[in-house]
């Protein structure tokens, strides 16, 4: 069965879209498109199938890649009219590049291990480049270039990825186990050049007294990254991540503020949350769960906390210094005084700040 393209034309405010329907003249699944200008487009497909058009989807050129019909090409990236990248996702996974237009092809990438399964491909200028692949011998495999596809280097050996972006030679990776930013442009200049984030914090001003208490993420991983150059929000850049825990946004490049965004419950009442809570579960941080605790204290320093079991017993107690750093956000780790994770079970959690005493009811489940 032949397969048609759909071309869609963009035009200025004001104006419908139309939608022209083109004949490929070629029986394929087409899974990849990469459009470098109003005239030049590059696809690829099943079959082996790589299509190019120069004036615009008038007509389409099949230059796929000789014997391999067997292979189906995900993605493809284009540079100019002559210049492109496909990816062939497994059985083994194959990646291809030309430089005159497709009449020729030059193997660039080979893997035939079991489970290599290429899922996609980015690139964000002529050189620096990134694809993914499912679990490879119980690991994600993710390879990058620096030189245009000619070669690529395995990086982030076993890192779960979740997203990724880039600006010119700077690279984001949100994975399980946190954010990942590439320290320099070339992956064999050093054994490791990745650097990971430390965990999302802020740092808020206590009224007019000078001294600052701190906020923080609890999650390991981050599991979306945005490098943000909109002049809206910094002179430079700035990121934007998603966690399990809430959203932040860096107050520099380099991750040492943030601005974490959360939508309360009700910000005058306290509160414990999530709620249930599994220690083994939720607001992972280096292997410790969290539950988080709401409270709206606006005058102490000191906020004290104590907690009981169902049967009204000590649990555990801490007092919490805001003017401290190191303090962080009123938190729990599910843990007795004796360092043990508790039972399931009901806790009730007494705080004492700002000459008045709350109470809240939590779940415990592990």
């Amino acid at each position: 069965m032949t397969r048609f393209l759909p071309l869609f034309i963009s035009l200025t405010f004001g104006q419908s879209i139309s939608l022209v329907t083109l004949d490929s003249r070629v029986e394929s699944s087409f899974r990849g498109l990469s459009v470098v200008n109003q005239k030049v487009v590059w696809v690829s497909g099943t079959g082996g199938t790589v299509l190019r058009t120069i004036d615009g989807g008038k007509n389409w050129e099949n230059i796929s890649v000789p014997n391999m019909e067997k292979i189906d090409f995900r993605d493809v990236e284009g540079f100019n009219k002559n210049t492109a990248i496909v990816m062939g996702i497994a059985s083994p996974a194959r990646f291809y590049k030309t430089t005159d237009g497709g009449q020729n092809w030059k193997l660039v990438y080979f893997d035939d291990r079991e489970g290599v399964f290429f899922d996609g491909m980015s690139f964000w200028n002529k050189n620096d480049g990134i694809a993914f692949s499912d679990p490879v011998d119980g690991q994600h495999l993710l390879i990058r270039t620096t030189d245009g596809g000619d070669t690529w280097h395995t990086t982030l050996h076993g890192e779960r990825v979740y997203n990724i972006t880039a600006a010119d030679s700077i690279v984001l990776v949100a994975s399980r186990s946190g954010l990942w930013k590439t320290v320099t442009d070339n992956p064999l200049d050093v054994a490791k050049p990745w650097a990971k984030y430390n965990p999302a914090k802020q740092t808020i001003m206590i009224g007019s007294t000078g001294m600052y208490r701190m906020d923080e993420l609890f999650s390991d991983p981050v599991l979306g990254v945005v490098y943000d150059t909109r002049p809206f929000y910094a002179s430079t850049a700035t990121i934007w991540i998603g966690s399990w825990d809430g959203l932040a946004r860096a107050m520099d490049p380099h991750g040492m503020n943030w601005q974490i965004y959360r939508a309360n419950f009700d910000a005058d009442k306290v509160y414990a949350y999530p709620n249930p809570f599994s220690p083994y579960e939720h607001n992972q941080v280096g292997g410790t769960g969290y539950v988080h605790i709401h409270a709206d204290v606006k005058i102490s320093f000191i906020v004290k906390m104590n907690i009981f079991n169902f049967a009204m017993e000590s649990v555990y107690s801490k007092n919490f210094d805001r003017r401290q750093a190191t303090t962080g956000s009123l938190k729990w780790d599910g843990k007795d005084s004796n360092g043990r994770v508790v039972d399931n079970g009901t806790y009730f959690i007494r705080l004492e700040y700002d000459q008045k005493i709350k109470w809240m009811k939590l779940i415990v489940i592990k």
